[in-house]
């Protein structure tokens, strides 16, 4: 039987009754699931999931020191557990829950057929090596990396025979389209509008000495604040502010692979799995990003930003600390010295498990959170929201319903209680069936908000395909524009675009399928409030119900007394605007 592993751009739509699919990212937009043969997936067990999760966490933990004690000795380096876990936990965290997904799939397609067969498209692995982070997180739902990734498993394995094409070959070099000279000048316009910004701005917020502390902003917070309230956050802190965003550029390196160095094999002391951990063992260091070993040095020289000796140093960084290796590397170093690093909760965070936010409390000193939470970690501080992206109470008393929609990404690449790869069709069909559901002069005044990252689903062909005339949002409309045009907002899932409108005070309809997006057992309490006042739902019926017997009149249903009192109880616990924000963000830094 021949075993597809992934939808090269080049392979068929319709498959043979003698193909196997190794999951569902190998369908076509135009090739049915019923009429292929696909492996079951593994994590459609979300108790497997949990569990999977549980153990790649502390296989991380297993990993690290490892790692830490090979880097520091071909590097000549000092780093500590930590300052390495800044530098490549990210990447580490992603690329172990990459290897266990592929090689459990393919584990599950050994025992489904013993005489299995698949064709190769490539020569070597070697030049699908990423060169850092942000080139990794770039190609990993790309059908060429996989394919070469699950190839390069199944050569370790020798469970699969295989066979190489004298036709086809796939290149290291990624199908998205280039830009054009008119987008590289715009590109190239803006950001050097932000480097004479941050300039200007760096000149205005510097003070003289003395002072208590320095605190480095890393990330550009200007459209965050605005300048009054930076000035004003200048003349509160005790510390004199290093305003600095390091942008990510991009690096020309070495890219030849030193195989020595690569072939080493990390030795796992206690495996709990142990053909998986064989695997990983010799994997790691082959798959490794470039920055991390033959790169090292390019990429640790590049940032060289003094600080005052003999007096704290604090670090504030919104994002860039995830996949801006330059700055990762530099960060770490300042961390070997005793600073401190301040991270704000961003995005959605009602998650039962994320392995995302697992890595952002393993390396920063202080959480700032979004909400008053019922903290169990001493890092954590209530603050409120950076940004406010929606104007409060803004929205339109006759105007359109927007559905939000979400895309994750085909290749699982993390772990969080969303869904997941293949199981994202089992989420556009349920959408499919709210939507459908919508009574005929409602659907007629709904648009849809597609997720700016299509991972290949083809969401706006899906959509026009099943429903021809459905109405698509410009995706060039800034959301917040679309949002005040609307008289209520949909939410299909368990992420921040919800405790956004609610904190804003839009209207707000909730519906996601509770076997995806599950909910961490103590905010259920807090979710049962919001299902009371007629907010969320984890039935269609009864999503249906409220949309439909409040249309007419929104602002009468979302006005209600107790209905408000649910939503700022929500709000001020996950989501609030604090009005006091530059003086608490002050007063907290003052007192590290």
């Amino acid at each position: 039987m021949n075993l597809i592993t992934t939808n090269l751009a080049f392979m068929k739509e319709k498959f043979s009754p003698k193909d196997l699919l190794l999951g569902k990212w190998c369908l076509g937009n135009k090739s049915s699931e019923n009429e292929s043969k696909i492996i079951s997936y593994h994590w459609d067990d979300r108790k497997k999931l949990y569990k999977d999760y549980l153990y790649l966490k502390e296989l991380k933990k297993d990993i690290l020191p490892l790692l830490k004690d090979y880097l520091n000795k071909i590097h000549n380096t000092n780093f500590s557990n930590r300052a390495w876990d800044i530098i490549l936990g990210s990447w580490l965290i992603k690329f172990l829950t990459i290897c266990f997904d592929r090689w459990q799939v393919l584990e599950d397609a050994s025992k489904t057929n013993k005489k299995l067969n698949t064709i190769f498209y490539y020569k070597d692995f070697f030049e699908f090596i990423p060169k850092d982070t942000a080139h990794f997180l770039s190609i990993v739902d790309e059908d060429n990396w996989n394919h070469v990734f699950i190839g390069e498993i199944i050569k370790d394995q020798e469970k699969i025979s295989f066979e190489f094409s004298p036709n086809f070959f796939i290149n290291k070099f990624s199908n998205k389209k280039r830009n054009n000279f008119l987008s590289s000048f715009s590109k190239k316009l803006k950001k050097l509008s932000l480097l004479l910004l941050n300039f200007a701005l760096n000149i205005i917020l510097k003070k003289s000495p003395p002072y208590d502390y320095e605190l480095f902003i890393t990330d550009n917070i200007f459209n965050y604040f605005g300048l009054w309230k930076l000035i004003t956050l200048k003349y509160k802190l005790k510390g004199n502010i290093k305003y600095k965003p390091i942008l990510k550029k991009e690096i020309k390196t070495n890219t030849l692979i030193d195989f020595e160095k690569r072939n080493y094999k990390l030795n796992l002391i206690d495996k709990k799995n142990l053909a998986f951990e064989r695997l990983i063992e010799k994997f790691i260091l082959r798959w490794i990003p470039l920055c991390f070993l033959e790169n090292f040095k390019l990429y640790d020289d590049l940032i060289n930003i003094p600080r005052k000796k003999n007096i704290p140093f604090y670090l504030l960084s919104l994002y860039s600390y995830f996949d801006n290796d330059p700055l990762k590397f530099w960060i770490s170093r300042q961390i070997n010295n005793n600073a401190q690093l301040i991270i704000p909760q961003h995005g959605g965070h009602l998650n039962k498990f994320n392995t995302h936010q697992d890595y952002t409390h393993g390396i920063s000193n202080i959480i700032l959170t979004s909400g008053i939470q019922s903290f169990k970690s001493k890092k954590k501080i209530a603050l409120g929201i950076f940004n406010k992206e929606l104007k409060y109470k803004k929205w339109s008393k006759n105007g359109e319903a927007l559905i939000v929609t979400v895309a994750m990404p085909r290749y699982t690449d993390e772990i969080r209680s969303m869904a997941i790869s293949g199981q994202m069709i089992d989420y556009f069909s349920s959408i499919f069936k709210l939507y459908d559901g919508i009574n005929k002069n409602i659907r007629n005044k709904t648009k849809i908000r597609l997720y700016h990252n299509d991972y290949n689903w083809r969401q706006k062909e899906r959509w026009e395909s099943r429903f021809p005339s459905v109405k698509i949002s410009n995706k060039k409309i800034s959301f917040k524009k679309i949002v005040e045009s609307s008289r209520v907002v949909i939410c299909t899932y368990n992420a921040s675009v919800f405790l956004k409108t609610l904190a804003a005070n839009v209207p707000t309809l909730i519906y996601w399928d509770e076997n995806f997006w599950e909910i961490p057992k103590n905010y259920e309490c807090d979710f049962k409030e919001l299902k009371s006042a007629g907010i969320y739902h984890n039935s269609i019926d009864s999503f249906l119900k409220v949309l439909e017997d409040n249309w007419e009149d929104v602002g009468s249903w979302w006005y209600d007394p107790r209905l408000q009192e649910i939503r700022r109880g929500f709000c001020h616990k996950h989501y609030y605007l604090n009005k006091h924000f530059i003086t608490d963000f002050s007063q907290i830094i003052n007192n590290i």
